[in-house]
């Protein structure tokens, strides 16, 4: 290995993430001071899915807005499926996925991906799930 090779300075919060430690998860993504905007990204899309993994929705919801990046947002866009009451509420977060997912989804945007695989899922579209997850070379999907 090269001696100046950069730290991977969000290996513990994938770790914890990968490992279902979402607590740890969130408390090191918390702490790091991110070097670049898509070191940003990735910690907070890792964050926003350990809250969804306890079932924290309304901590997704309250801190994600419009303005936020577009992989961010779309770890916004399973919560509100998540938190819906009712199948009135799912179906329009479904509804809302499905124009995103016709007018083209941007195959480089696994977050967007892997999100609109797992709503299908929950769905029991698989068919769908499946079409999006062709699209991506992640590791996840």
């Amino acid at each position: 290995m090269a001696a100046n090779r950069e730290r991977d300075v969000l290996f513990e919060v994938r770790n914890a993430f990968f490992i279902g430690d979402y607590q740890h998860c969130i408390t090191e993504a918390q702490k790091i001071k991110p070097p670049t905007a898509p070191v940003a990204i990735e910690r907070d899309v890792l964050m926003y899915r350990a809250y969804l993994a306890q079932r924290k929705y309304a901590v997704v919801l309250s801190e994600v807005t419009k303005s936020s990046p577009v992989e961010v947002r779309a770890v916004r866009l399973l919560a509100e499926y998540l938190n819906a009451s009712g199948a009135g509420g799912r179906a329009k977060v479904v509804s809302d996925l499905d124009k995103t997912v016709n007018s083209g989804v941007d195959a480089d945007n696994d977050t967007f991906v892997i999100v609109a695989a797992s709503i299908y899922l929950l769905e029991e579209n698989f068919d769908s799930a499946l079409r999006c997850l062709n699209q991506s070379d992640s590791l996840e999907g």
